[in-house]
């Protein structure tokens, strides 16, 4: 793999290209017109840099960051910013971080929001050294609860009828019979007495596959009423990615 820097003007089809592959496999990735591409990459200052990598073949990955000159008591001090870093392989993300960490004359590196599952700490010697702030940044409201269930994609096999409490969209309350697996879901309006009962509010939150239901069934945010419902959707729920969305909006 290769790292290089790039003008802005010729990194864009390798940034939009890397963006693009990663996309469909990110729970909460967005599609980024080529309005929103000439906004991210706006330079007023002309002091972003991109760092491009790539296998030879096609960019795996690319960087953008900026470095603010800083002079300390002992010597320079300079911060390295990235607003973002993307790789579509394990191999291209530890080759942009090598390089970013490699940049002479820095003393502090800062990334902007990063992926909560961002392996850097199993790549660092020291993981204490990296300090972590967490902040939400992935609102989800589901308006078509129905569709919403047929749209997403399913890890494991599940039939469950789930009871949906939404005193915002009523339509969406009752109960939905759902049997889903890996090659699609059938939604249905149930009958009977639900396997499990939650707000809307409370798919919503593991909807992406990013929290466990069994940890809202456990704050008592999900009734089960048939032993193994609570665990058999969990299952389904999950999934290798955690929720991320790059593009702030």
């Amino acid at each position: 793999l290769e790292v290089r820097l790039v003008a802005t003007e010729k990194a864009r089809g390798s940034m939009e290209e890397v963006y693009e592959r990663l996309r469909p496999v990110v729970p909460g990735a967005m599609e980024r017109p080529p309005a929103w591409w000439d906004r991210v990459l706006k330079d007023r200052d002309g002091g972003t840099l991109r760092a491009v990598v790539s296998d030879g073949k096609a960019a795996v990955g690319y960087a953008s960051y900026r470095v603010d000159a800083s002079w300390g008591y002992r010597g320079p001090d300079n911060r390295l910013s990235i607003s973002e870093l993307l790789a579509v392989s394990p191999a291209a993300h530890a080759a942009l971080w090598r390089y970013v960490f490699g940049v002479d004359l820095v003393g502090t590196v800062s990334a902007y929001n990063r992926p909560p599952d961002d392996p850097l700490e199993w790549l660092v010697t020291d993981r204490r050294a990296l300090r972590r702030r967490i902040n939400d940044a992935v609102w989800l409201r589901l308006v078509d609860l129905g569709a919403a269930l047929r749209a997403r994609a399913w890890t494991n096999p599940v039939k469950v009828v789930i009871g949906i409490t939404d005193p915002w969209c009523p339509w969406n309350e009752g109960a939905w019979a759902l049997e889903a697996g890996p090659d699609g879901a059938e939604v249905d309006r149930g009958a009977g007495n639900p396997d499990l009962v939650m707000s809307a509010a409370s798919l919503a939150s593991v909807y992406l596959g990013g929290h466990r239901l069994a940890t809202l069934a456990h704050a008592g945010l999900v009734r089960e009423n048939n032993p193994g419902a609570v665990r058999a959707l969990d299952l389904a729920l999950a999934w290798d990615r955690a929720p991320w969305t790059v593009a702030m909006f």
